[in-house]
This record gives structure tokens, C-alpha cells and sequence, in this order.
């Protein structure tokens, strides 16, 4: 039994997976290579230079993908090393409250400030009952030192 693949067929595959990752946002990228690798496919066997047998066709995408991955890896890693991190800032820098349980140095504690329950992190140890200042927001994580 013949069982061949049309070129036509490479490329509508091709193009779909191009079209999800450009709905998704371009955040799996694995559906990126792999439209890219089903459209050089679809080319190749388009011009005549591999056959469109399902064997050779399934070998010829798995070298492809493997390919554009190798191509696309350094050009993608410098996009990621790219970006550059934001501090948080927040009002909440500067405020003053009481804490209700100790906190020991560099190990995280919990405390409930302005109806949220936070983390809290301190330099130093603190003492249950004493006044602090936050002098830094992470997400969910008040650094805070006594006063």
C-alpha cells in the first residue's frame, strides 16, 4: 500500500500551527519550529528532492524540527537573557505597623498587614510587638526592618 503525503497537506499543517502560536501569543514556540519544520517539508517534497512517502515524510519533519530547533536556539536564549527585570514599587514603602509574631533573621514570617496576610522578611531578628518599616514589596513579601 502507497501511502503518500501531499505537499498540500505539509503546508495547511504548517500554516495552522503557525497560525496557533500566533494566537497563543508566541508562547509555546514548539508550535513555531514545528510549522516551520512541516512548511521546509512541504517545500522539499513540493520541488522533488525527497518523496512523499509517510516514512519519509515523518523522517524528514523529525530532521527539520531538529534543525530549525538548533537554528532557533541561540537567537531565542539572547531574547530571553534580554529582558530586563523591574523592581516592584509600591505606596506601601515607608508605611509603619506592629508586628504580631517574631521574625528571625532571613527566614520568612507571616504577618496580616492592611487585610492581606504577607510574608515578612527582616535582616535582623525582630521581637513580637515590635514597630516595623516595610522597606521593600516583592510580590507577596514585605521586607521590613524594626524601628
Amino acid at each position: 500500500m502507497d501511502m503518500s503525503v501531499s505537499p498540500y497537506t505539509l503546508l495547511t499543517i504548517g500554516l495552522v500551527l503557525l497560525c496557533l502560536e500566533a494566537m497563543l501569543g508566541f508562547t509555546t514556540i514548539i508550535l513555531l519550529l514545528a510549522g516551520v519544520a512541516f512548511l521546509i517539508v512541504s517545500v522539499l517534497i513540493g520541488v522533488g528532492l525527497i518523496s512523499g512517502l509517510l516514512g519519509v515524510v515523518l523522517i524528514a519533519v523529525a530532521v527539520s524540527l531538529a534543525v530549525v530547533t538548533v537554528l532557533a536556539w541561540k537567537p531565542m536564549k539572547s531574547l530571553q537573557n534580554g529582558q530586563q527585570v523591574t523592581l516592584v514599587t509600591s505606596d506601601l514603602i515607608g508605611e509603619t505597623f506592629v508586628i504580631n509574631e517574631a521574625i528571625e533573621a532571613k527566614v520568612s514570617g507571616k504577618c496580616r498587614y492592611s487585610g492581606v496576610d504577607w510574608s515578612v522578611m527582616s535582616n535582623k531578628d525582630i521581637k513580637s510587638g515590635s514597630e516595623v518599616k516595610i522597606m521593600k514589596v516583592d510580590v507577596g513579601v514585605l521586607q521590613v526592618e524594626s524601628i
